[in-house]
């Protein structure tokens, strides 16, 4: 104040000392002290300045690492070590508005030449809970006016300094899953319920597959998105049309599964999801297979079913260049708004689900054989018949059989096989025998034939010659189509018996007949009927009216060539008919 200052400005002070003439000093002189290190001296002005960059900082919303400002003082005209005081802000702005949301000031103790961390802050800290929010994140630095060297108040406003300031895009969350339905399934209409023990099958008609066939099976696969975060969004279709945005695919895989452990899977990118305003079509993809996938010629019988699964996706746009944490994939993120993860999305079907799950039904071939009671007859009758038919399958009942016959006489026993004797002479066709369902244990059933009491052989009985007489017993498909028949296993080898009901037709492996043939050894009687002739010599005695007839001269030692005829009347022989030459003895 002395010299009209308010403080001491920079620049160079010294003393001038004046000295006037006086006792003992001859001449008064001024000697200059601007040069004179002990009479001047040099002011300076402190300074203090300030550079921040925040610590641990996240692009990614939901961290829990604390944060903190790394505060480097630079000091000029003062003591290196010289430490001050200062408050450090943590700011968020949550809704992007341009204002702080939350803020927590931590005391800083900023040091001349040395870089000073600040105390952490979590998000506990900001009072945005256990985790950081997505938003604008900066921190701003005041050092107050204080001692010496900080003569006004100062600091750093973080807010538009990109080392003070970042983004933290929201971090949200999608997942995932399938719903599917195959074309053949034993549940139909999408029901996704996995099949109990009560479970019973409708036999709708696509769920009939027949084992031995060639043709694809196909899987229908739903795929079926939705938003975690609250409030909900659409991150993955930006403008709801109902298809992933760009090149953005959600992979599929759909794997067959055969009884005996073969499988196959195929993989399939969906570029659409489903959605309710888009129908039961949209998102959907159909997966086929075939037995070539399984090495295959035809399809086994037995159980099949499907599974499927996401597996991942492909084509995201990652615009942040960010990853998700481990388990999750990356479907897209955009600058400073958010990333978007896939999560708990690998959820495969069940093995046991009804709609997923087909069966291939064998084809079955019934047989029929008979066993004659006895192989020897001298009657003239046919012997009775014990006739069992085979439906070769224990898994299917409601079936009801018809066997029919014809019976043959042959002059000898023929060969054994499928083919008729040439020389056999058709004698009737029995009265059918009808198998009734309820009949059948384990598939098989056995009846006797009586042909003395069947209608259709009243003119057969008795008069039977010597030969041999064979039964030849079939089934006819027309007696066994038009039925309704009940198929039944062992679903899964759970112990569940399931059933399923078919046309009968549909599972017959035959032709329009199957026969036992020709089996001499167990269908053939063979028939010994006794007879004898007598020839007598018709001679005249005597002369013109005195003579006499004598007709009962034996032809003792006539020796007869016979035949046999077409008919009674005895003119004209079989063609081929073998000569039989009878001798007669002394009594003709």
């Amino acid at each position: 104040a002395d010299l009209g200052m308010g403080a001491w400005q920079a620049g160079k002070c010294w003393f001038t000392r004046g000295g006037h003439r006086q006792n003992h000093v001859d001449q008064g002189t001024t000697p200059p002290g601007f040069d004179d290190s002990a009479e001047s001296w040099t002011t300076v002005v402190p300074s203090v300045s300030f550079a921040t960059r925040a610590q641990a900082t996240f692009n990614i919303a939901g961290s829990t690492t604390p944060v903190s400002d790394l505060i480097w003082t630079g000091c000029t005209n003062i003591p290196d070590g010289t430490t001050f005081t200062g408050t450090s802000t943590l700011n968020v702005d949550t809704d992007r508005d341009g204002k702080a949301d939350h803020t927590k000031s931590v005391t800083v103790a900023p040091k001349c030449g040395r870089p000073v961390a600040s105390p952490t802050v979590s998000p506990k800290d900001l009072g945005v809970g256990d985790r950081w929010p997505a938003g604008f994140y900066w921190w701003d630095l005041n050092v107050p006016k204080q001692g010496r060297y900080v003569l006004t108040a100062t600091g750093h406003q973080g807010r538009t300094d990109a080392k003070e300031s970042w983004t933290a895009a929201a971090s949200r969350l999608m997942t995932a899953g399938v719903t599917s339905q195959a074309a053949n399934g034993l549940v139909a209409d999408w029901n996704q319920q996995d099949v109990t023990r009560d479970t019973k099958f409708d036999s709708h008609a696509s769920s009939l597959l027949i084992a031995g066939g060639t043709d694809p099976v196909s899987d229908r696969v739903r795929l079926d998105v939705k938003s975690l975060d609250t409030p909900a969004h659409r991150d993955w279709d930006t403008n709801n049309d109902g298809r992933f945005d760009g090149n953005l695919r959600f992979t599929v895989k759909t794997t067959m599964h055969l009884t005996g452990g073969k499988s196959k899977a195929k993989t399939l990118d969906y570029a659409s999801y489903h959605s309710v305003a888009g129908g039961n079509d949209s998102g959907t993809e159909t997966f086929s297979f075939t037995p070539a996938d399984f090495g295959l010629k035809t399809w086994p019988a037995g159980d099949a079913w499907f599974t499927s699964q996401v597996t991942g996706v492909t084509g995201a746009d990652n615009g942040m260049n960010v990853a998700c944490p481990a388990g999750q994939k990356l479907v897209g993120s955009k600058t400073d708004e958010y990333r978007l993860c896939l999560t708990d999305y690998d959820r495969e079907t069940s093995e046991l689900n009804g709609a997923e799950n087909i069966h291939f039904t064998p084809k079955f071939k019934p047989s029929v054989t008979s066993k004659v009671e006895a192989s020897t007859m001298s009657d003239g009758n046919p012997p009775k018949d014990e006739i069992t038919v085979n439906l070769n399958t224990r898994t299917v009942s409601g079936l009801k059989v018809t066997a029919r016959a014809d019976v043959y006489w042959t002059p000898d026993k023929g060969a054994d096989g499928t083919a008729l004797p040439a020389n056999r002479k058709h004698v009737a066709a029995v009265t059918p025998l009808v198998f009734d369902a309820a009949s059948f244990r384990d598939g098989v059933a056995t009846k006797t034939y009586d042909p003395a009491k069947d209608p259709a052989m009243k003119n057969v009985l008795g008069r039977l010659g010597t030969g041999y007489v064979t039964y030849v017993w079939r089934i006819d498909r027309t007696d066994l189509t038009g039925q309704q028949v009940t198929y039944g296993w062992d679903w899964h080898a759970r112990g569940w018996t399931k059933t399923l009901t078919f046309e009968s037709d549909r599972l017959l492996d035959m032709d329009a007949t199957v026969s036992d043939g020709w089996r001499p050894g167990r269908e053939q009687a063979e028939q010994t009927t006794g007879w004898w002739l007598k020839v007598t010599k018709i001679g005249y005695l005597g002369h013109d009216a005195h003579g006499r007839f004598q007709p009962d001269r034996p032809a003792k030692g006539a020796v007869l060539n016979m035949q046999e005829t077409v008919d009674q009347t005895g003119r004209t022989p079989v063609a081929g008919a073998t000569t039989n030459t009878i001798t007669l003895n002394n009594k003709g």
